[in-house]
Order: C-alpha cells, then structure tokens, then sequence
C-alpha cells in the first residue's frame, strides 16, 4: 500500500495521472486491499467518487461487503450492462484506440484509402463528438504524411442536437466529402446512401430489428462507384442474430475477396451486395482498450 502511494505522489510531482498496478495472486484479498487504500485516499481529501468495476455478480456482492465496512453506506452496489456503461462512461483512451484501429483497418481493406463512405453507430452526443474528432485528427494526419490535400468535413457528427437531417444530402451525394458519420439513431431507418462501404458498432445494441436496420444502411449496390459489398466492424461482441443474417468471415486475401465479389460465384456480377464480417482475435482485443473487429 506504501508503494501505491508513493507511486501515486511520483505521479502527481510529474503532472502525470495518478496510476498505479497492483498485482496481487488469487486469494490475496485484493477487493479489500483497493477498499482501504481508497479509505486512505478519501481521508487525505484527495478522492471524490470512486468506480470499482467487476464483471461477475458474485464479485461485486463480495466487494461491496468490503467497501461498506471502509465507507458505510456510501459505499452502494449498481448493476450495468454493456449498453447502459458506456452511456455514462466515456474513456478518452478507449475513443483514441478503437478510432485508431478502425482508421488503420479502413485503409487496409480500401487500397490505402481512407475516403470511403461510412457510418459509425455510437454511444450517444458526446460520443459522437469525441470520435469524429479522433477520426478527424487520424486523416489529417494521414493526409499531411502522403501529400494529399485535405478534405474539409471527413468525418461529421450528424445528430439532430446538430441538424445531422440536413447534412445527408452532401453524405450522400459528395464522394469527397463528407466521408464517414458519426451518429448513435439518426441513420438507422429510411435513410438511403448507396455508397456506403463500412458499417461500425462503437455501441452495443440490444434490439435484433434495429441492429437489422443498422446494418440495412450497407446494403445498396452502388454500380457508379462499383460498390457490390460493404463491411461491418464491430467493436462490442454484441450481434444480436447476426450469426443466422450473414455469410461466416471470409479468410481468402482482400483481393481475393474483391476479386470473388466482382465476378460472382458464376462470373456474373451479384444482385445483392456481399457482407465481409470482421472480428478481432482474442489477442488483438487484449491488446488494446475495447472490443472491436477488422
């Protein structure tokens, strides 16, 4: 616990966040531990409101009986799940690394370009605000790095706090602009853009019509632009029906895969758009903070 403090008083004299890891076996009493050093934070005036986050039942019942013998009753037990989380909980470095990993993947599956029509379905305004803003940084970047000049309004929030209704009209009919939407129900339903690509799940959904609908918005062809399939990229595990709606992922290459979807199974170019579903192996999803494929 000494270490812990020490650790954390390093941390501020540097004006770094106040992190510490404490790595303790099975049984070593670990949910106790984090209840007295907390007791020990809050009576130095140094703590506010304090999160402790488990993912079992049986945990949290035990732990609260230790939080309540170092804090009373402030000490109180909720229950979340994934859908209601992140609508209170926004972690800045999970936004900057799942934006990060769906950027990188964009490119990969899009011969190196990022200007491909797509919707990333998100948590909620503030949400929305934060990963457009991240994406926005992330093609800046790019574009400073290849010589491109940049586009103005690559990624956008459309939102009604923002009017999004009346940015569809330019998401729709602007290839080099407005490129990817940011938006958490807006897009759902009756909107229709043939050219988008990728459909991303930065939010979990619990409803199977409505995930239906979400992904609905990928299936137009779009013969202009020679868009015969797009992606989903699903950064929450959570597909309700997915697994009976769409083909297994492929494993061939992607120009195997384009190549595949530009003749058809006989030669002849499909009637429905293809899906390629992309999930992340259990490596990658520890390797980064969040769930999420590609």
């Amino acid at each position: 616990m000494r270490a812990t403090f020490e650790q954390i008083i390093r941390a501020a004299q540097d004006h770094q966040p106040a992190r510490a890891l404490v790595p303790v076996a099975t049984g070593g009493g670990k949910t106790r531990m984090a209840a007295g050093l907390l007791r020990r934070i809050c009576d130095a005036g140094l703590m506010g409101k304090a999160l402790f986050v488990c993912d079992r039942t049986e945990l949290r019942d035990n732990g609260l009986g230790d939080f309540q013998a170092a804090f009373g009753t402030g000490a109180v037990p909720m229950f979340n799940d994934g859908s209601t989380l992140e609508g209170k909980l926004v972690l800045p470095d999970r936004v900057k690394a799942m934006s990060a990993h769906l950027f990188e993947r964009i490119l990969a599956t899009g011969d190196g370009t990022p200007l491909q029509k797509t919707i990333v379905f998100c948590a909620s305004d503030h949400h929305a605000d934060l990963i457009t803003n991240a994406l926005n940084g992330l093609y800046s970047a790019w574009a400073k790095a290849h010589g491109h000049k940049r586009i103005q309004n690559y990624a956008f929030k459309c939102m009604s706090s923002v009017n999004g209704q009346a940015l569809i009209p330019d998401f729709r009919g602007h290839a080099k602009s407005h490129i990817i939407a940011t938006t958490k129900e807006l897009l759902t339903t009756g909107v229709n853009v043939p050219r988008v690509r990728n459909i991303v799940f930065f939010r979990y959904v619990q409803s199977p019509l409505l995930f239906h609908q979400m992904i609905g918005r990928g299936t137009r062809i779009d013969r202009e632009s020679g868009k015969l399939m797009f992606r989903i990229f699903d950064y929450t595990g959570h597909r309700p029906g997915l697994a009976h709606s769409t083909p297994p992922a492929h494993s061939q290459s992607h120009s195997q895969d384009r190549q595949a979807v530009r003749e058809g199974r006989h030669g002849r170019p499909r009637n429905r758009p293809t899906v390629e579903h992309h999930r992340r192996s259990q490596r990658d999803r520890h390797a980064s903070p969040g769930r999420s494929t590609g």
